[in-house]
């Protein structure tokens, strides 16, 4: 029975991790997306000097 609880105690450590890991991602491509936008808005203008 200790084994099965230590088991699903692994596992319901990897899962915390993977929410964590899913969760900057999801940040990480926001704020990629943010710097697109505001390159973009720096960028075009830069062009037309």
């Amino acid at each position: 029975m200790q084994a099965i609880e230590h088991l699903v105690h692994e596992i319901n450590q990897y899962t915390a991790l993977a929410e964590e890991v899913y969760a900057s991602t999801i940040n990480s491509e926001q704020i990629a997306e943010q710097t697109l936008e505001t390159a973009k808005g720096v960028i075009v203008p830069l062009k037309f000097q």
